[in-house]
Formats: structure tokens, sequence, C-alpha cells
């Protein structure tokens, strides 16, 4: 996953235009060493978002979203 493609996906979490329900399984221990990259859209990766870092603020949890954004570099393979 780049840079411009955690931003799309960043941007779709806040604005909340993730199909609901998305299943989000697949991401299951993807801060792990042994976590095998894996094909993903933007759309389940906004939810990952959503459900890691968003707070009961309505804020996000800015080291949240660098840990997925440092594992998505290498592990999440955008595929829209």
């Amino acid at each position: 996953m780049t840079k411009e493609e955690m931003g799309k996906a960043y941007q779709l979490a806040k604005a909340r235009v993730v199909n609901e329900p998305t299943d989000i399984s697949i991401f299951s221990g993807f801060g792990l060493s042994d976590f095998e990259p894996v094909h993903v859209t933007l759309d389940s990766v906004a939810a990952l978002i959503n459900w890691q870092a968003l707070q009961f603020n309505g804020q996000y949890d800015p080291v949240a979203l660098n840990e997925i954004a440092i594992a998505g570099k290498k592990k999440f393979i955008i595929i829209n």
C-alpha cells in the first residue's frame, strides 16, 4: 500500500463511505512479523482504520494510524 492509497483509505474512513458491513478478518494479526501480504480494497482498509484507530471521542489515534500505515506498506496490496 502506498502513501497515496493510505491517504485515500483514511479519507474514506473519515467520510464513513465504507460499504457496511465490511469483513476485516483478513487483517487479523497484521502487526505480526509472520503475517503474509494480502490483497485488499481501499474500502476494507478504511473499515480497518475505523475499527483500529477511531476513538470514542470521534478522533483518530495517530499511533494506530501509523501502525496501519507501516504494516500496510509491505503487507497490504490494494486491488481497486
